[in-house]
């Protein structure tokens, strides 16, 4: 409800405490109100007659808004509320009658009834409804605009474009004031300005005297009399914002009669006189009429030879300050300044005027100063002339300069720059003397362009010191000196000279596939291995150069030998190995190498034949000879073959590899495939025979049972599932060419089981559960012997680089390097083309929209949820009590107490009962969920809906089956034989919802008997969600999907899905082409959640 306290946060003090007495000392003289709904919200028109001054009285009117208790709008018909900022002391006085007079039951009666009820009204009379009305204050509004539409139609041809305004401008001392008539032939004095400007915004007739009676309107006015009204507008407003700083203790009032002029002022008033005359009383001179010129005007400023120095003498001028011009008047005329007067040399001017007679001496010790920095300047602004002064005797030569560079050891060399004039040289970095005659503006011109190659200074700040930075020493040596000497001469000591830039040497490689290995051999005629490996070992790739042990530089930026000091870094060579010649690195190295040494036409490379078919084989996986087998030849999507040839490509070279394939296009029948091609090769005695294993979430076990069961029923799969001794029993009877299955969980104990097997195949589903490098399931699936290892996940990257690096670790161990250096190198997305190309050989990703064109359409859906009253006052408590305790947590180990905090406001946006269970109304998402699926279902669709809070999905289930909606319900709770039952049903046609915990059900299920995804509340990790989505935009959708992410407004949600975004970048770019990434959340990102 509206209060007093509105009304205080409102108005000024100052104006709170007039209008107080004056409602206590009964002001308000005639007062009504009306209370009634406007958009299902209670609204009060208040209404009062207010004493005034005397006799009189003032009209108000105002509209309160009780629910939000804010007055939407407000007027007075006394001059105070015009010419000040917000409401006057009679609004104030009108609003306290009303907040004593209503009463609480009217409100409630108003929003009970819907009727209106006001002062005289009562809740308990039963009106009829009345018809929904525009609001007073809209109609308001709208005459307004109206009437300023109008009035010009009600000027008559004798006002039209006629009415003037003459201005009388008067300056007193550097006080300045503008007074005004307004008229045609007779012209009337204008009393209140304020009041004037007002009359012109509501378009009011005014009445003057018997010869000026017309509507203020623009057409009314000459062009002249408009620009003065434009000006007296910007005055105005400057006025009223002052008033409203000052208002704070007092009124400081809009303008009657007199307008008073600062500098600023000032200037708008002589560009809006333009070429009218002006009437002006200024200084001592008597009033007169000036015409302002156009021409401007510069000072006469002479310069006369006196004594041993100089007289300068400025010519004796009237002068008006403006904050840009200076106005010098004489003979009825104003002339302004140039700009540049007052903005370069207004200092000089304004002391010339005030020295007697304008004139000041200079000395002989100071022309040199007065020649070089003020006198061209003077030059350009006044109008300079010179008796028995020649400034070419104090305006100094253009001088030479010259750097002399010293070299004190491996890592500090010295500068000194001298600025010669003839015979006389000075250090540019000393302090110049009396007397001297220098160009310091050219000598601080070429000081910049030496200070950059330099670091420090010495010996008492008079020499340039480059110490201890051999990027900068480099670029020095390089390329500083040659681009100095254009602008210098320079002098370098012997012990310099010694230092500098050479080129590399030549350098042979040779490339040769040899057993699983790859031998690498570098060699150069120019230097010895020694050399070579101390070069390549000690390589910088963010450098151009080598500094070698003599000190001299060695260029590597447009040769070989950076290219292959690169190879090193990456493939970890060591010095030691290098020194021998040759060196061996794994086969898998075979597709970079080959990649990074075609890049660069300065090596020498030699390739054996072996390496130059494997490679070749990689590349060209289309045209190879593998088949897909028989049975699945007719099964199996073209794209779906392309990945088998893939795969099969690198089981036959020995190499493991990521499928990363979008969610849907069928990961494991590729798999399968290649599971059967094994068996074949082996059955015709091209491969013996082995176990392979297939790891996966547990929900998804009997998922790859039932799905090797159905396209390739001649594999023997063996389920590795129960008690720890039933499967010690189970492992220790499979054979050779089984396909075991088990899960991570069971993988965890059941290492020892399998130390001694060598599997053909390993495969790890759903490959982001490994995605943490330290976690005991990551360390169980790598200890294990495979000689292919496959991944299989739709999102090898969720959060950042190092998720990739855990599962590359798993298919080519060592292939990215260690953990830091990975890190260290591509962490912050610096280098994502290098890694996305390094990784492309062994990373197969296809998208649905690129693959499957005949895919239904996805239509992704925003609803956006306002919170529900008692809602929002929960969260905003729970907002007001984490936020501190967030602030205090930043910079921390505090993880596990920020998720929680993070978690309460999000579980708050989908039900505060997850947070208080004794929270009994409804939440807004809830409801606008209710709102909308009904009428989806009705219309035949089909739903599945996520969650990440199961008692949310609890809370969801009790509602829709109140309302008659039938459910099915799966989390991380449910067995995997029953989720497997209860897919089948619901996609037979039980259920009209499939409620799921994304976590639990996010993955490994195929319900395209959905054709609605509902994402209740959002997580910021989008792929996450992605996966959910795809669980009915999937093969055997015959309907368009339509996903819908459900948000609450003004909440942490919104922050939440803006995360998601900068994941989703990150995972592009990394992936794909894309920008640069966001790195981890950063504290502003956390204190935007609890904004």
């Amino acid at each position: 409800m509206f209060s007093v306290s509105d009304i205080k946060e409102d108005v000024y003090p100052a104006v709170y405490r007039r209008g107080k007495e004056l409602y206590e000392t009964g002001g308000v003289l005639d007062f009504a109100y009306d209370i009634y709904l406007e958009h299902d919200l209670p609204v009060a028109e208040v209404r009062a007659e207010v004493r005034g001054k005397e006799q009189s009285s003032y009209r108000v009117t105002a509209v309160v808004d009780e629910e939000y208790g804010t007055v939407s709008s407000s007027n007075c018909t006394c001059e105070a509320f015009y010419n000040y900022e917000g409401m006057c002391k009679h609004c104030v006085a009108a609003l306290l009658a009303y907040v004593n007079r209503r009463q609480a039951k009217d409100i409630l009666a108003a929003k009970r009834t819907g009727h209106e009820v006001g002062e005289q009204g009562s809740a308990a009379e039963e009106k009829p409804a009345a018809p929904m009305q525009t609001a007073g204050a809209f109609k308001t509004l709208l005459n307004q605009y109206s009437l300023r539409a109008g009035v010009s139609y009600l000027i008559p041809e004798s006002v039209y474009g006629k009415v003037e305004l003459e201005p009388y401008f008067k300056m007193d001392y550097s006080y300045a004031t503008v007074e005004f008539k307004i008229g045609m032939e007779q012209k009337y004095v204008l009393k209140n300005i304020s009041a004037f400007l007002h009359s012109i915004e509501r378009n009011e007739k005014v009445h003057y005297g018997k010869k000026l009676d017309f509507y203020h309107n623009r057409q009314a006015f000459t062009e002249d009399a408009w620009r003065m009204v434009e000006f007296m507008r910007m005055q105005d407003d400057d006025k009223k914002r002052q008033s409203r700083f000052h208002a704070y203790y007092a009124y400081t009032g809009g303008y009657e009669r007199t307008m008073e002029l600062d500098e600023v002022g000032i200037d708008r008033f002589f560009d809006a006189i333009g070429e009218m005359p002006l009437s002006a009383e200024i200084g001592y001179l008597p009033e007169e009429e000036y015409h302002v010129q156009e021409e401007e005007r510069k000072p006469k400023l002479e310069i006369r030879a006196g004594a041993s120095g100089v007289f300068l003498v400025l010519e004796d001028l009237h002068v008006i300050r403006g904050s840009r011009f200076y106005y010098f008047y004489e003979d009825g005329m104003i002339y302004r300044s140039s700009e540049a007067l007052k903005a370069k040399a207004g200092d000089f001017f304004d002391y010339m005027e005030r020295q007697t007679g304008g004139e000041c001496y200079i000395a002989a010790e100071e022309l040199p100063s007065f020649c070089r920095d003020l006198l061209p300047l003077l030059r350009e602004t006044f109008r300079v002339t010179a008796e028995g002064f020649d400034e070419t005797l104090y305006v100094p030569k253009k001088p030479e300069f010259e750097l002399y560079l010293d070299k004190q050891d491996n890592q500090t060399v010295g500068a000194k720059l001298v600025a010669a004039y003839g015979d006389d040289k000075y250090n540019v970095l000393q302090k110049i003397e009396p007397g001297e005659v220098r160009d310091l503006g050219e000598e601080m011109r070429v000081r910049t362009l030496v200070e950059p190659y330099f670091n420090e200074y010495g010996l008492g700040q008079t020499i340039f010191i480059l110490s201890h930075n051999e990027d900068m020493l480099y670029q020095l040596i390089s390329s500083g000196l040659q681009r100095l000497s254009e602008y210098m001469s320079i002098y370098t000591t012997e012990d310099f000279r010694g230092m500098k830039v050479v080129s590399s040497p030549s350098v042979s490689v040779g490339v040769a596939l040899k057993s699983d290995l790859l031998e690498l051999q570098i060699h150069s005629d120019e230097m010895s291995r020694e050399e070579l490996a101390y070069l390549l070992t000690r390589y910088d790739r963010k450098k151009k150069y080598v500094r070698l042990k003599n000190g001299d530089f060695l260029d590597v930026r447009e040769d070989g030998l950076g290219l292959l000091a690169e190879i090193s870094e990456d493939l970890r060579l060591t010095e030691s190995g290098l020194k021998k010649g040759h060196v061996n690195v794994p086969k898998y190295r075979a597709m970079y190498l080959d990649a990074a040494l075609k890049s660069n036409q300065e090596l020498s490379v030699e390739k054996n034949r072996e390496f130059k078919g494997m490679v070749r084989n990689m590349k060209t996986i289309e045209d190879s000879d593998y088949e897909v087998p028989d049975s699945l030849r007719s099964i199996m999507r073209g794209y779906q073959k392309s990945g088998f040839l893939w795969l099969k490509t690198l089981r036959e070279n020995g190499f493991g590899g990521i499928l990363a394939d979008d969610m849907g296009l069928g990961k494991t029948l590729q798999v399968i495939s290649l599971l059967l091609s094994e068996q074949e090769s082996a059955k015709a005695g091209e491969r013996e025979w082995h176990r392979s294993l297939i790891v996966c979430p547990a929900s998804l076990v009997y998922n790859w049972q039932k799905e090797i069961s159905r396209f390739a029923p001649q594999i023997k799969t063996t389920l590795v599932t129960g008690l720890a001794t039933e499967r010690q029993r189970i492992v220790r009877h499979t054979k050779e060419g089984e396909v075991l299955i088990t899960s991570y969980d069971l993988l965890k104990r059941d290492v020892e089981l399998y130390r001694d097997m060598v599997f053909a195949i390993q495969v790890i589903d759903e490959a982001q559960y490994i995605k943490n490098a330290m976690s005991v399931g990551a360390g169980a699936v790598k200890q294990l012997k495979a000689q292919t290892r496959l991944a299989l996940t739709g999102t090898p990257m969720e959060n950042h680089p190092g998720e990739l690096w855990s599962i590359f670790d798993f298919v080519l161990p060592g292939y990215l390097n260690s953990f830091a250096q990975f890190m260290h190198r591509f962490g912050t997305g610096e280098e994502a083309d290098v890694l996305r190309n390094r990784i492309r050989p062994f990373l197969l990703r296809r998208l649905k929209g690129d693959v499957l064109r005949e895919l239904p359409e996805k239509v992704e859906i925003t609803l956006t949820a306002d919170m529900t009253e008692e809602q929002r006052r929960v969260y905003q408590a729970s907002l007001l009590r984490l936020r501190p305790q967030v602030e205090g947590m930043l910079g921390g180990n505090n993880r596990i107490e920020m998720l929680a905090a993070i978690t309460e406001l999000r579980q708050i946006c989908g039900h505060p009962s997850l947070v208080l269970p004794s929270y009994a109304a409804s939440s807004g998402k809830l409801d606008l969920l209710l709102d909308v699926l009904p009428g989806s279902l009705e219309a035949g669709h089909r739903a599945l809906i996520f969650s990440q809070f199961t008692r949310m999905l609890k809370i969801l289930q009790r509602r829709l089956e109140a309302v008659g909606i039938s459910c099915m319900y799966l989390d991380g709770e449910t067995p995997p034989k029953r989720r497997i039952e209860m897919v089948q049903q619901f996609n037979a046609g039980e259920g009209q919802v499939f409620l799921i915990s994304l976590k639990a059900g996010g993955s490994g299920l195929n319900l395209v008997g959905a054709d609605t995804v509902i994402h209740f509340d959002p997580w910021w990790n989008p792929a996450a969600e992605d996966q959910a989505t795809d669980r009915a935009h999937r093969i055997g959708q015959k309907h368009k999907v339509t996903v819908i992410r459900m948000i609450t407004r003004g909440s942490i949600e919104e922050q939440v899905v803006k995360l998601g975004a900068r994941k989703r970048e990150m995972f592009d770019q990394m992936i794909t082409a894309g920008e640069a990434m966001p790195t981890q959340l950063t504290p502003e990102d956390i204190r935007a959640l609890f904004d």
